[in-house]
């Protein structure tokens, strides 16, 4: 009788490994973007004002 268990237990397993791997997925892709729009705001400098007015007005 302990072998259905086992199963459900490895089931919950690969679900908790496949929610993790599409969390670290989505971290990097976020990096990924937020490295980008520090390479564009560089570059840009009124785009880096312009976002960071931005930014402001959320913390506000």
């Amino acid at each position: 009788m302990w072998f259905p268990k086992w199963n459900l237990k490895l089931a919950n397993l690969r679900k908790a490994s496949d929610i993790v791997s599409k969390l670290s997925f989505c971290g990097i892709v976020l990096c990924y973007l937020e490295s980008v729009v520090s390479v564009a705001a560089s570059r840009y400098p009124q785009t880096n004002k312009k976002l960071q007015n931005h930014k402001n007005q959320h913390l506000v």
